[in-house]
């Protein structure tokens, strides 16, 4: 025998409205219901990879959003998505296990996980292994994590690890895999002299780009990243109708972004390596390339 709505309804302690909305989309909308705050919610949890608990997630959003939300609302709207911490429950860990394996006590452990307390560096070295996520997520995404080769943006998933299976927050993966580098300068330099002597060569880069050319627009270079040649290798169309490409696609290259000085659609893109400097504007996404420079060092 079905029940009626009104008596469902009452048991469920929701309104008709929230229940077919349940009906809808296979979960239950309480009463005060509102998109907004579960997308937030919802967002952050994933961002952080559904490590931390109700009040971590609460500070957490507080620091990056400036959003204050009570923590029995995100408690509630958690219950509601359906979104479970994965921490050491998900291990299958009590905190009397979590904490014997990072060498702590379990007063420690509650404290972490109330946001009372923040583990010290060597144990979020063992916490990052342990949950496979970087000290930078575990920490709440304090900063926007850079590869220092390539300049690439970094999420969890694009980090570079050590053979030891350890995150190597400095580099993404493609640049740097099982404790070396992969791009052709890198392994250069940092088997005949190490990082100081790519540091030295890419100061000499930098100088002679700022002084020597003086291009119109073209701003200072400051740091520029080491590039695989596949994704700066432009197609120029020449006068005659011909297109050509003067990169190799398998080399690595110094090269920047850069902003023309006087504003506009077109941005400055740079790319020089041992024998050359190699000034070049393009539309957005590297559309409509011209070559502005092509000078022999």
């Amino acid at each position: 025998m079905e029940c009626p709505i009104l008596k469902i309804c009452r048991v469920l302690n929701v309104n008709r409205r929230s229940y077919y909305k349940w009906c809808e989309i296979g979960k239950p909308i309480a009463n005060n219901y509102k998109q907004e705050i579960a997308d937030v919610i919802s967002e952050e949890h994933k961002n952080v990879k559904g490590i931390y608990g109700t009040i971590r997630l609460k500070k957490h959003i507080e620091n990056k959003l400036k959003i204050i939300l009570n923590h029995k609302l995100i408690r509630r709207y958690k219950h509601i998505l359906g979104l479970e911490t994965v921490k050491r429950t998900k291990k299958g860990l009590s905190q009397d296990e979590l904490a014997e394996k990072v060498f702590v006590t379990r007063q420690a452990v509650s404290r972490w996980e109330n946001g009372e307390t923040t583990p010290n560096t060597e144990t979020l070295k063992l916490l990052s292994k342990l949950f496979d996520v970087s000290i930078n997520t575990l920490l709440g995404s304090p900063c926007q994590l850079v590869c220092g080769c390539c300049g690439m943006p970094l999420n969890d998933a694009d980090i570079s690890k050590e053979i030891n299976g350890a995150f190597n927050e400095e580099y993404c993966k493609w640049c740097y895999a099982d404790g070396d580098f992969t791009l052709d300068y890198w392994k250069q330099y940092s088997h005949i002299g190490g990082k100081e002597m790519f540091e030295e060569f890419k100061n000499k880069i930098i100088d002679e780009i700022n002084t020597l050319l003086n291009i119109e627009g073209l701003p200072k270079v400051e740091s520029p990243n080491v590039l695989s040649g596949s994704f700066v290798n432009l197609e120029y169309r020449l006068p005659n109708g011909q297109v050509v490409k003067f990169l190799d696609d398998k080399a690595t290259y110094l090269g920047s972004q850069l902003e023309c000085e006087f504003g506009g659609d077109r941005c400055f893109g740079i790319v020089a390596n041992m024998e050359f400097i190699l000034v070049c504007t393009y539309e957005e996404n590297g559309e409509n390339p011209e070559l502005v420079m092509y000078k022999k060092r």
